[in-house]
């Protein structure tokens, strides 16, 4: 009896055990299961739920049949990651990403990203993750144990032309604003000075940034960016564009004053002459003036 006993509780220990080391963070799509028609278009969400751990670092790949779906767009508008390391973009069949979240994100079914995609032709696949990992936000950047869950596709038949709609974001909103920060450190860039910008766009996401550089043009950049006026004494201008185009421009005004248009030795005996010639004009003026009275 007391060996059963015995039995018993090592059996409760090992399942209490098992249970606790299969409990980690989930990272899932909104749905398991779906079927649709050939030509149709359909949007999936990918969500994290923590259980109660507080991340603040994710990376990973999605993969997805390419020879059954065409991928139209990649969403990141609302997503939980603030910072990409790796924007969300596909190479072949895959789409990979990385991200952190400053000050850590803790809750359920918090947006990642959303995918557009089409129905190519008839067949089954799956959309699944692999390579995800996570990191607590607890300063020691620990890894959190991460469980996973598959997008099951089935497409039967074809959806008639006249019932065909694309999804399409409508955004006719800017971004948000934002603040461009001058910073410098010894570590980045040889310790020249550069300029950190990041902002979000709830609707269709950031597209991209440009800079520009006093009465230079605008080019593309990405943070940080390497000022090019090391003297900063030029107004820097940073525009966020997301997809659908709309634009938020934020100005970072000279940390350093321009010479005034009056220094300088050049301007000086320019401006002395002026004043020369002039004493000699006034001077013949004021004779014929005499000369005439």
């Amino acid at each position: 009896m007391k060996r059963k006993i015995n039995f018993i509780i090592i059996a409760l220990i090992i399942n209490f055990l098992f249970v606790f080391s299969i409990k980690g963070a989930e990272v899932s799509f909104d749905k398991n299961y779906q079927e649709m028609l050939v030509n149709q278009e359909f949007k999936v969400s990918i969500v994290i739920n923590t259980n109660n751990e507080s991340i603040n670092a994710i990376k990973g790949e999605i993969i997805f049949p390419s020879n059954i779906l065409s991928l139209k767009m990649i969403n990141d508008a609302n997503s939980i990651i603030s910072l990409w390391i790796e924007k969300p973009q596909i190479r072949e069949n895959k789409i990979k990403f990385s991200g952190i979240i400053p000050g850590g994100y803790k809750g359920n079914q918090g947006l990642l990203i959303e995918l557009f995609l089409k129905a190519k032709k008839e067949g089954e696949g799956t959309i699944s993750f692999q390579n995800v990992r996570m990191l607590k936000n607890d300063g020691f950047g620990t890894e959190v144990s991460v469980n996973i869950s598959d997008f099951r596709i089935t497409i039967k038949g074809e959806m008639p032309p006249n019932q065909i709609t694309p999804l399409e974001i409508i955004d006719n909103n800017p971004p948000e604003s934002f603040t461009p920060i001058i910073s410098q450190d010894p570590a980045v860039f040889n310790g020249k000075y550069f300029l950190v910008f990041s902002t979000q766009d709830k609707e269709s996401g950031i597209d991209h940034y440009e800079v520009k550089e006093g009465k230079g043009h605008f080019v593309r950049a990405k943070s940080p960016y390497l000022i090019k006026n090391q003297k900063l004494n030029e107004e820097i201008i940073v525009k966020a564009i997301d997809k659908k185009g709309n634009e938020r421009i934020s100005v970072v005004k000279p940390l350093q004053k321009k010479k005034s248009w009056y220094t300088g030795y050049k301007t000086f005996i320019i401006i002395l002459l002026i004043i020369v010639i002039a004493l000699i004009l006034f001077h013949f003026f004021k004779k014929y003036v005499n000369q005439k009275k």
